[in-house]
């Protein structure tokens, strides 16, 4: 197998996986697009808050605790993050390991997505 041959959807880092090697059974499937579980967090927040499913506060609060302000993201992301984080100045916060497990609360979608 080849070496390096994905490239992380957020960070933008290669890295090694494949889905069909036993030797990466005992890894999370998401490693088919993202390094490590903070780039699939700082997608879930973001794809979360496109989605109208959090709130701008929340999705700031989500960025903080996984450390995102402080990571390398690829072009897009970090847009996407800087547009969230824009009003706040909450970009100059440290990441507070002790801020309790934020959830957002599933809102109804005006539009039926099995229509689209």
């Amino acid at each position: 197998m080849r070496k390096n041959n994905k490239r992380c959807l957020i960070c933008s880092n290669l890295y090694t996986f494949c889905l069909n090697c036993g030797e990466f059974d005992h890894l999370p499937r998401w490693m088919n697009m993202f390094d490590k579980k903070e780039c699939k967090e700082i997608f879930d927040a973001v794809s979360d808050y496109k989605s109208n499913l959090c709130t701008k506060e929340e999705t700031e609060e989500r960025l903080i605790k996984v450390g995102a302000l402080n990571m390398k993201l690829n072009k897009t992301v970090k847009k996407t993050v800087d547009e969230i984080m824009e009003e706040s100045n909450k970009s100059n916060l440290d990441y507070d390991e002790n801020l309790e497990e934020i959830s957002c609360k599933k809102r109804k979608s005006k539009k039926n997505i099995s229509n689209i």
